[in-house]
């Protein structure tokens, strides 16, 4: 992956599937690999988030499947922006806590707990601040493959109606 960037060169890069930690250890250790991306943003994602419901239906709680989001641990394939250009820190919004539920139109199915966010990954608006000042906002979000249950169908395509 770093041979990659390096060769994409890109002002900004969203990464999918990068594990999160408070301390941004990982996201700062791939950066510095990398080189050349002083402005990092990474928030703590759905992913591995108990829920502390049996979202799975397994008779169990606490397994992968009852996380906000599919993960054996909180953080597990997060998302992180890498970027050339200041992020506006204090502009960012960060929509991962909202409720299936509460999206207007939604297909959640029945019984879907209130507790149950949309998000799988997480959901951003990230303005960039470019030479003029201006803002470039970058949406950024990670949602749940849209295979393997109805559920996921469904989950999907919210988090991209969002």
């Amino acid at each position: 992956m770093v041979a990659v960037l390096k060769e994409v060169d890109a002002d900004a890069v969203l990464l999918l599937d990068i594990d999160w930690d408070l301390g941004g250890v990982t996201l700062n250790a791939l950066a510095d690999q990398v080189g050349g991306y002083p402005h990092r943003l990474a928030l703590r994602p759905n992913r591995g988030m108990d829920s502390g419901l049996d979202l799975d239906g397994d008779g169990r709680l606490g397994g992968p499947g009852d996380a906000q989001g599919w993960g054996e641990y909180a953080g597990q394939g997060g998302m992180a922006i890498l970027s050339r250009r200041p992020v506006a820190m204090e502009e960012v919004r960060d929509f991962t806590g909202l409720s299936w539920t509460d999206l207007p139109g939604h297909r959640a199915p029945n019984g879907t707990p209130e507790a149950q966010r949309l998000s799988t990954t997480g959901h951003w608006d990230v303005p960039l601040i470019l030479a003029d000042g201006t803002r470039l906002h970058l949406l950024a979000w990670h949602a749940t493959p849209p295979a393997f249950e109805a559920r996921n169908v469904a989950r999907n395509r919210d988090e991209t109606l969002f």
